[in-house]
C-alpha cells in the first residue's frame, strides 16, 4: 500500500506524506479467510483494523454489525 492509497481512506485523508509513510511502516496488511476470528472480547488491544476490501462482521454486546471497505474497528 502506498501513502496515496492510505489517504484515499477518509480516516487518513489529511495525513502528510511523512505521516502516511510512518503509519504504513508500522502497519501490517492481512488477508483473511471468511469466518476467521481477528480478535475476541477481552483481548488486549494493541492497534486497530482498517478494512481495505470486502466486509467484516464485528460482534458487539448487543448484536453485530457488518462493516466494509474504508471502515475501521
Amino acid at each position: 500500500m502506498t501513502p496515496d492509497e492510505i489517504r484515499a481512506l477518509p480516516l487518513f485523508a489529511d495525513l502528510s506524506d511523512e505521516g502516511a509513510s510512518r503509519l504504513l511502516a508500522g502497519s501490517t496488511e492481512l488477508t483473511v479467510a471468511g469466518g476467521q476470528v481477528l480478535a475476541l472480547p477481552g483481548d488486549h488491544a494493541s492497534g486497530m483494523f482498517v478494512v481495505l476490501d470486502g466486509a467484516v462482521t464485528v460482534e458487539r454486546r448487543h448484536g453485530s454489525v457488518e462493516v466494509g471497505a474504508g471502515s475501521f474497528f
